[in-house]
């Protein structure tokens, strides 16, 4: 027992009694030790398995650029693999397998077949229609009849029956003046 300063004596086990439920257990503090423990395993082994995820990947990725390097001609000297990972290196689709991955070959046809003077708004392809319908606008209508003629002699493009329709002067870019086109195409 103490006493304060007017000389009364306090008890202090009476006044601020010791609440035993409130103070963990031992097996509290293990139960809780242990699941920091689990989560940090946890989040450990998700790290790892994702950087072998991605070690696995660089090194697929590393061999399909050696194997497209070496059909491109490159050598594959120490100095000439730096020089080459450090330019951008144009492979042709074959090697990429494109198709594979599932990229519609009628847009990789239209992207081979191009013009600076001739852009598209609109592209639509209908499978069950076996039809397609090209839109966009153009700042010279003899660029156009030259991408429309490319467009005919494409393999891919060959087998519809092209009409290229409502070239019309929609308004002036810069001066020039720009028309509006729609190519349309139903399948022979």
């Amino acid at each position: 027992m103490k006493k304060n300063d007017k000389g009364q004596e306090i008890n202090f086990l009476e006044v601020m009694p010791i609440r035993y439920d409130r103070i963990p257990s031992s097996l509290h503090i293990i139960l809780i030790w242990l699941f920091f423990v689990l989560t940090f395993c946890i989040l450990h082994y998700q790290s790892y398995s994702s950087f072998k995820t991605l070690s696995a990947e660089s090194k697929s990725l590393n061999s399909s650029l050696d194997k497209a390097i070496s059909l491109l001609g490159h050598n594959h000297s120490d100095a000439g693999k730096k020089e080459n990972n450090l330019r951008v290196v144009a492979i042709s689709d074959e090697s990429l397998n494109l198709n594979s991955v599932g990229f519609s070959e009628k847009l990789l046809a239209l992207s081979e077949n191009y013009n600076d003077k001739v852009w598209y708004t609109q592209i639509s392809f209908s499978n069950k229609d076996k039809s397609l319908a090209l839109e966009g606008d153009t700042i010279s209508t003899t660029e156009l009849n030259n991408l429309f003629s490319r467009l005919k002699e494409a393999p891919l493009f060959s087998d519809f029956q092209l009409i290229l329709q409502d070239v019309m002067l929609k308004f002036e870019i810069d001066g020039m003046p720009s028309h509006k086109f729609r190519i349309t195409g139903l399948k022979k």
